[in-house]
């Protein structure tokens, strides 16, 4: 199987082209689906291939999309719904709740199979309205898959297996990723959910993260290198179902682990994952990086609320140096 570098939003936009032309029943619902200056905007591509089969400007009511899609997968459809901006759950969240329980309420084996495509930009200057990713209220969420891929490879496998999905999906986008080129095969593939993947190899320190901040983890992590500290970073290219072995392996060589998330540290993704490795490794060595426990600002100082190459360095470069005793730290 040949290789090509692509770009993600690119990737997106082909796995999109390929389900649509393969699953008659794929309709894909949004607002501004046509007209958004982001990387959802590829759709008014695939709205020129396949006529009707794209909902362009259903109305500006978030809090009925979920709903929507629940009528259209019982009515034997398969939707995939758009929201440009992540925070626009908040208005959807009863729909959610009701469609991660649906299958339990109604006594089925599977289902229902939508998928909710999220985009997301922390670090764009959005303020607090629109600079946060709120991943943790999803996961909280029962029979709920959530990817959050970091590169073109995974973003078109993982979107390709949530389309086909006959359970709840959500596909979380960074727009910071859209123009980051990767080689993704021409053949047919899948990526399943469950999957993480060692981006570099290490061995002082383990750097865990997901979606954009992989990237700024690598930055940080080849950066300590040429100070003599080896980190490992490892991405998790889906947040559940969670694939913890990598991690597990990992932290057992080192004994120090760096969770690095976008969101809020009160709450957060990274806790769980804490929790999941600290009791399959209660020797460890944990610190956690994350935003700060309030609303970004919609300027250049959310940058002083969030992730930067630099304080991930920085906390990778003190942890490696500490002992292996066990320690729990959060670091703002």
């Amino acid at each position: 199987m040949n290789n090509r570098e692509i770009l993600y939003k690119e990737a997106i936009r082909e796995a999109f082209e390929e389900e649509l032309a393969e699953n008659p029943r794929l309709i894909v619902i949004g607002e501004d689906i046509r007209e958004s200056k982001s990387g959802i905007s590829l759709l008014a591509e695939c709205e020129k291939k396949f006529p009707g089969r794209i909902m362009n400007h259903l109305p500006l009511v978030e809090e009925m999309l979920g709903g929507i899609a629940l009528g259209m997968n019982l009515a034997g459809f398969k939707p995939a719904v758009q929201m440009d901006y992540s925070t626009f759950i908040t208005l959807m969240m009863s729909d959610i709740f009701e469609i991660g329980n649906w299958r339990y309420r109604m006594g089925e084996e599977a289902g229902p199979g939508i998928t909710i495509r999220l985009s997301h930009e922390g670090y764009g200057e959005k303020g607090a309205e629109l600079g946060a990713s709120l991943l943790a209220l999803l996961l909280h969420i029962p029979n709920l898959a959530i990817a959050t891929p970091s590169i073109p490879y995974y973003a078109k496998g993982l979107l390709k297996t949530a389309l086909r999905a006959e359970f709840p999906t959500i596909f979380f986008e960074h727009k910071r990723l859209y123009d980051i080129r990767g080689r993704v095969p021409e053949g047919e593939y899948t990526v399943p959910f469950g999957t993480s993947a060692i981006f570099k190899p290490g061995n002082d320190v383990t750097i865990v993260s997901w979606s954009y901040l992989t990237h700024q983890a690598l930055t940080a992590a080849r950066a300590l290198q040429e100070e003599g500290v080896s980190a490992e970073v490892i991405s998790l290219e889906t947040l559940h179902p969670l694939r913890i072995e990598p991690l597990v392996a990992s932290v057992r060589k080192t004994g120090r682990l760096l969770i690095v998330e976008e969101d809020m540290e009160r709450g957060g993704v990274g806790g769980e994952i804490a929790a999941e490795v600290i009791q399959r490794v209660p020797s460890l060595r944990i610190e956690r990086l994350a935003a700060h426990n309030v609303g970004l600002p919609p300027t250049k100082r959310e940058l002083f609320f969030l992730p930067t190459v630099e304080k991930i360095a920085a906390a990778a470069r003190d942890l490696a140096k500490s002992g292996t005793r066990r320690w729990f730290r959060l670091r703002s």
